[in-house]
């Protein structure tokens, strides 16, 4: 089971740090730049096993929603 949660923590990691290295938008020689990305990626390390299923049923509600109107 840790793994599990370590594998997917790692992936959620990995995956936003590659969305900041690729927004030009962002100063990437910033101090406050990284700090912000490195609350962000904490707080999904601890809370991710929340916020995907949440995220998820919310997905899934917006669609049916559509599908019965």
């Amino acid at each position: 089971m840790l793994y599990y949660y370590l594998a997917v923590s790692l992936i959620i990691v990995c995956f936003w740090l590659v969305l900041f290295w690729q927004d030009s938008t962002v100063e990437k020689d910033r101090l406050v730049s990284w700090l912000v990305l490195l609350m962000a990626l904490l707080m999904a390390f601890i809370f991710w096993p929340i916020i995907v299923p949440l995220s998820a049923w919310e997905l899934i509600r917006k669609v049916i929603r559509k599908e019965t109107w």
